[in-house]
């Protein structure tokens, strides 16, 4: 999986704004640049914000090489 900031990141540039500019949008002084240069984590409430203010939809799909290695995890946990 491709790390989210880095996804961020790339949004930011692609869309031509500068980080003063998202922390507007987001209404959160100083805190896009601290949390591109991982100053600050990234924690789900912001994840979701900068996902709304850079019009980004998160998707889940399944991971096929993954699911091939939990299927003998799963079988032992299924309910009988």
């Amino acid at each position: 999986m491709s790390d989210k900031v880095e996804i961020f990141r790339a949004r930011i540039v692609s869309l031509g704004l500068s980080h003063s500019a998202v922390d507007r949008i987001l209404g959160k002084a100083g805190y896009t640049n601290k949390v591109m240069n991982r100053k600050k984590r990234l924690g789900a409430k912001v994840e979701a914000e900068l996902c709304e203010a850079l019009a980004l939809k998160p998707e889940f799909v399944v991971d096929a090489e993954r699911e091939t290695l939990m299927q003998s995890e799963w079988q032992r946990w299924r309910r009988k």
